[in-house]
């Protein structure tokens, strides 16, 4: 299995968002480096309790922002966390393959990141700049 380096190409420019991405991304590279189904399961539970974090955390942002797209981000984050599980379980039930399930995520975490969040991040930019320019002058 590989790991990935976090690059500036994954940055999506709202501080928040990329610090939860670095941290998931760690997650899934200690993921990689586990010794055996029981480290992996270890890593995998903290990774599916911080993801659940995260998307709480973005879905604050899309109400913050009142993002036009809201329902289909958050509809995409329930049905990742619904694969997550499922993908757990069968790691648990031995009827997955750690590098099956790395391999997985990685691909899950990337496509998000330069997809949806990328959009995400654009529209909290965007509100965040109109309400600076609201703000009285000190």
């Amino acid at each position: 299995m590989f790991t990935i380096e976090w690059t500036r190409d994954l940055e999506v420019g709202v501080a928040e968002i990329d610090d939860d991405h670095r941290v998931m991304l760690a997650m899934l590279n200690r993921m990689t480096k586990a010794h055996g189904h029981v480290d992996a399961q270890a890593v995998l539970e903290e990774l599916g309790r911080y993801t659940l974090h995260h998307f709480e955390r973005e879905e604050r942002l899309m109400a913050e922002c009142a993002y036009e797209f809201a329902d289909k981000h958050r509809c995409e984050h329930r049905a990742l966390y619904e694969e997550i599980r499922h993908q757990i379980d069968d790691l648990i039930a031995r009827e997955r393959r750690l590098t099956e399930l790395a391999k997985f995520m990685q691909r899950w975490l990337l496509r998000h990141i330069l997809g949806e969040d990328r959009l995400l991040a654009l529209a909290v930019r965007r509100h965040r700049e109109a309400q600076a320019t609201l703000e009285p002058v000190k």
